[in-house]
């Protein structure tokens, strides 16, 4: 599917990739709304969805000799996942470790944002794995860095990720989003 949720009425364009080694024809069934009945026989159809809800659109594709094969995708109507951004601080910014970091996270979405839920990790970046030290909530705060132990002239990043969960209407799933800026220590 072109997509995977959105709010209603939502259009998705669904395509079939199949591939016969034999060649035969194939008949396509497709069902949006798990009703148990056939939507559409064509191999790439186009779908509204009308209501809110969560729908596994499921595709069966039989071919002449009776052999078959379904899949399916899941599309959630009614909710949009958050758009989560660092205002500040930006990527390549530098700090030295013991500095307290200003922090401010953007963040939109379909539903009210409640910044109480948005989450800022800092986290030790050493040589390719990381250490996550110190978590603070909200849309802007400061947090205090350290070098958490390690030789401040090793090979050391200040890596900060922020992540939202949204709360969606009755029987919708949450969605995330997050984002992560790497800051440069000095000297």
């Amino acid at each position: 599917s072109d997509t995977t949720n959105g709010l209603a009425p939502l259009t998705v364009n669904f395509t079939s990739s199949v591939s016969d080694p034999e060649n035969q024809k194939l008949r396509y069934e497709w069902d949006f709304d798990a009703d148990g009945k056939v939507d559409s026989r064509a191999p790439n159809p186009t779908y509204t969805f009308t209501t809110n809800g969560v729908f596994n659109a499921t595709l069966k594709v039989t071919d002449q000799g009776g052999r078959v094969g379904t899949d399916y995708v899941t599309i959630i109507v009614g909710n949009t996942p958050p758009v989560v951004e660092f205002v500040t601080p930006q990527g390549g910014d530098s700090f030295a470790f013991g500095d307290a970091v200003q922090f401010e996270v953007s963040v939109t979405d379909d539903q009210p944002v409640d910044c109480s839920r948005v989450q800022v990790i800092y986290i030790l970046g050493h040589d390719t794995h990381g250490h996550p030290l110190t978590t603070a909530f909200g849309c802007s705060g400061t947090i205090q860095t350290t070098a958490g132990g390690h030789d401040p002239g090793a090979n050391l990043s200040g890596v900060f990720v922020a992540s939202y969960t949204d709360e969606p209407g009755p029987g919708l799933p949450a969605l995330s989003d997050s984002d992560q800026v790497v800051l440069t220590p000095t000297g």
